[in-house]
């Protein structure tokens, strides 16, 4: 609260200064016409019956957005959350889209230029050159896409241009290693056609010190390139071909421990304590294939755009579109300075689709569009886990203490006495006394690099068919009409490896068996190198994993298909007021969700998840007022067969959590006081809880039920330039990271049952400012961006998989960042 007064102090000096001669317009956010581009109808967007916010170039540049997670916090009911650029977590009204299960659809789509981004693991992408961005709430199912249940972002690139020359360039750097590399070239290669290149490269190096060595956790370094060409046809129509590649390379992951402090392994001697924020002590394990922690990804795709008109008031669009990425990671889950738990992830996906609409929009009267789309994808994701079974052990049975943040060398636990001991006792706590010699054999046999790996495959088609009509029954009314089709077709493989027998799997298996079970397969289990001894006739022992089972490739398919659709209606109230309604249903495909063998050698597990469907109502005005604007809107969400993902063991499983809600309001306002001083607010309040089933009465992840934000955008004329200012202030309550709330009962499936831990980051608030200066008669543009201007400590998300062995880790949010940059630009638009 200090630090909301004190940001409050500063924002109320800057108001009363004295302002003598303003020269520039407000950056706020854009009020001219957009398009809404499943359509493509040019209109106001106070003449638009959805709940929509729209960033200029302007706007992005005002206050150095580059990519959807900065610009959420302007956005009432809009989260966005990422701990890799592989794994983000977009959320639309309490309800987030992240999964990683490659049969299930995102409840968010995001698009660029009106291509859909298929998988979460691309949708976190540089913003530059950009021409806006447009976030519209409420199933979009008719208007973009079987994915747009909650939600969708449309991001809209500049294109190439024939009638403007424009080179800007811009370079910067700052604090935690930061630097910004930035062009633009559009040139006229004739009257009709033109070449436009944008490049790209920004780094930040991480904020959280690892005391293992290497880079700092949580840096990240990305390079993007894009080209366009534009024709113009002698017909009246036009093409755009648009290229697109980045490439990032990512340090590791701060996933510090909340349960044990870092030491250095070797002595025991504390090295630091349990803030998130403090340094961490993670690596890699020895013989890890990944030999460092952090990883990369490639994004790359390619787009064609085809627009003609073919008659008063007809027009045909078409997109054809081919995108891949590849991804790779490694990260310690652990969370401390043992090597219990790494685990590594390759992935990556394909995607062709295409796009053809017929759209009628006369002047006046009735608009209509029908159209057609595919998609077809392919993709994997390769999981490799390793873990130290004697430190597993020590977890299981108490002797590495979860209650003691400073633990004993990492030998003390994996020395053979130490070893030997534990396994007796676990023996007679199970009724059997277990022999010293026996016990011994058995502890030279339990291995520090025991590996597991999961691969899973999905083939995915879609194919569309969808048409809306927009009529205008009397003067003040207007009324808007969606229906599409969507039918699946999906095939999903799995295949599980065990490369080494787990013996901690079977003796702790052994315990539970009679002894006529028990004994043999101890005796076993004993035999020197029993690990890698292959199962034969003369060695039955099957090949025992511990989080996985081991089983050969296997595949099922799954058809299936279903309607969304939608309907609104909008009432001019004045020309500077209206009124809007909208009721819509969207459907979320069914997913064929896949599981490893519940025993060695077993079959696959396959299971349907039947589509989630979602009944909404939203109502909702919008005033456009002279200086003043206000949007506000009510809504429902009604989420029937909610399909979440389970924690078991360390494998998120995607199932059927049965109902789960959200309602709430949100408000949007701004004030031009003057020509060159506006200011501008934002509040959302959403209570997204789950219904009768799984997490029954919890928060929704990553939802907090109250959001604010409020900032100004500000001018003067210094005489010998402009000098702007941007200072923004957003605030979030509780945030739960988890949908188990932190409930132990909802981790039934771990490996290691948790002990209580805390699941949620208390409210906090960011500030930042943005200032800028412009000298008079020149090109030149001097700007400095401070994040987090007050170095607020907060948490940004719960290392997920570490819970499965009962070692829940945090990530911390990012300190006070700051960037100065130099801007240059002849021509432009």
């Amino acid at each position: 609260m200090h630090q909301i007064r004190l940001f409050l102090g500063t924002f109320a000096c800057v108001l009363v200064s004295p302002l003598p001669a303003y020269a520039q317009d407000d950056l706020s956010l854009d009020e001219g016409a957009i398009i809404v581009t499943a359509q493509g109808r040019r209109e106001a967007s106070e003449d638009v019956p959805i709940s929509l916010q729209t960033f200029s170039d302007e706007e992005i540049g005002a206050r150095d957005l580059h990519d959807l997670r900065e610009i959420a916090p302007f956005v009432p009911g809009f989260y966005v959350e990422s701990q890799y650029p592989t794994t983000p977590s977009i959320v639309i009204r309490g309800i987030s889209s992240d999964t990683a299960d490659l049969s299930a659809e995102p409840r968010v789509s995001v698009y660029r230029d009106g291509v859909y981004v298929s998988r979460p693991q691309s949708a976190m992408f540089e913003l530059f050159d950009i021409e806006r961005v447009e976030v519209l709430k409420g199933p979009q199912s008719t208007l973009f896409g079987r994915s747009a249940l909650t939600g969708a972002v449309s991001i809209i690139q500049n294109k190439a241009d024939p009638a403007d020359f424009d080179v800007t360039g811009t370079v910067g750097g700052g604090n935690l290693g930061a630097y910004l590399a930035q062009g633009v070239v559009n040139l006229t290669l004739s009257g009709s056609s033109a070449l436009r290149i944008a490049g790209l490269a920004r780094n930040r190096d991480g904020y959280v010190r690892n005391l293992a060595g290497g880079a700092k956790l949580n840096g990240n370094r990305a390079r993007a390139l894009r080209g366009s060409l534009h024709f113009d046809l002698a017909s009246g129509g036009k093409i755009d071909l648009l290229g697109n590649a980045q490439w990032d390379r990512f340090s590791g992951l701060s996933y510090k421990s909340g349960v044990f402090a870092p030491t250095d392994p070797v002595t025991g001697t504390p090295l630091g304590d349990l803030d998130p924020s403090s340094p961490a002590f993670l690596d890699t394990a020895p013989g890890f294939p990944d030999e460092r922690l952090g990883g990369r990804r490639k994004l790359e795709g390619m787009t064609l755009l085809y627009e003609q008109p073919i008659g008063e008031g007809w027009k045909i669009s078409a997109i054809g579109a081919w995108n891949r990425f590849r991804a790779q990671f490694a990260g310690d889950v652990d969370g401390f300075a043992f090597d219990t738990a790494t685990t590594g992830e390759e992935s990556e996906n394909r995607q062709w689709s295409g796009d053809l609409r017929l759209h009628y929009q006369p002047a006046d009267g009735l608009s209509a569009f029908i159209g057609a789309s595919f998609a077809d994808e392919s993709g994997s994701q390769d999981i490799l886990l390793q873990v130290d079974e004697r430190d597993l052990l020590a977890l299981q049975t108490g002797f590495l203490d979860r209650t003691n943040p400073v633990p004993l060398p990492e030998a003390v636990y994996s020395s053979s006495p130490a070893v030997t001991g534990q396994l007796q006792g676990i023996a007679a706590a199970s009724g059997f006394a277990l022999d010293g010699s026996l016990a011994l054999a058995l502890a030279n046999n339990m291995l520090g690099d025991h590996s597991e790996r999961l691969l899973r495959s999905a083939d995915n088609q879609y194919r569309e068919i969808f048409a809306g009509m927009v009529f205008q029954p009397a003067e003040r009314w207007k009324f808007e009409l969606g229906l599409r089709y969507t039918d699946e077709r999906k095939r999903s493989g799995i295949e599980s490896t065990i490369y080494q027998r787990s013996v901690l799997a079977g003796v702790l298996g052994a315990l539970t068996q009679p002894a006529s079970v028990r004994d043999p397969l101890l005796q076993a289990l004993a035999a020197p190198g029993a690990a890698h001894i292959p199962a034969s006739a003369s060695y039955p022992v099957p090949n025992f994993g511990l989080l996985y089972q081991e089983g050969n490739r296997d595949e099922r398919e799954l058809e299936a298909g279903g309607f969304s659709w939608r309907a609104s209606a909008i009432y001019e109230a004045s020309p500077d007021f209206n009124l809007y309604a909208i009721y819509a249903r969207g459907r979320r495909p069914e997913v064929l969700s896949t599981q490893p063998p519940l025993s060695p050698g077993g079959e696959a597990r396959f299971s349907d998840l039947a589509s989630e469907v979602v009944d909404s109502i939203e109502l909702g005005f919008k005033l456009n007022s002279g200086p003043f604007r206000l949007e506000a809107a009510g809504f429902y969400y009604d989420y029937r067969h909610f399909q979440t993902e389970v924690l078991q063991g360390t494998t998120l499983v995607s199932m059927d959590a049965g109902k789960a809600s959200s309602h709430g309001a949100e408000l949007t306002a701004r004030y031009a006081v003057m020509p060159a001083f506006t200011l501008f607010a934002t509040y959302g309040y959403t209570r997204a809880r789950f219904g009768a089933g799984l997490y029954d009465g919890n928060h929704v992840r990553l939802s907090p039920d109250h959001s604010l934000s409020f900032g100004a955008n500000m001018a003067l004329d210094l005489g010998i330039g402009e000098l702007t200012a941007t200072p923004t202030l957003n605030w979030r309550s509780r945030v739960y990271f988890d949908n188990s709330n932190g409930d132990l009962s909802a981790f039934s499936g771990a490996f290691l049952r948790p002990l209580a831990f805390e699941a949620s980051q208390q409210p906090y608030a960011l500030a930042a400012l943005h200032v800028g200066f412009e000298p008079d008669n020149s090109p030149l543009r001097l700007q400095a961006h401070i994040e987090n201007l007050f170095d607020q400590d907060y948490v940004r998300d719960l290392g997920t998989g570490s819970v499965s062995f009962g070692l829940p880790s945090y990530v911390a949010g990012a300190p006070r960042s700051i960037l100065f940059t130099a801007s240059i630009s002849l021509g432009g638009r």
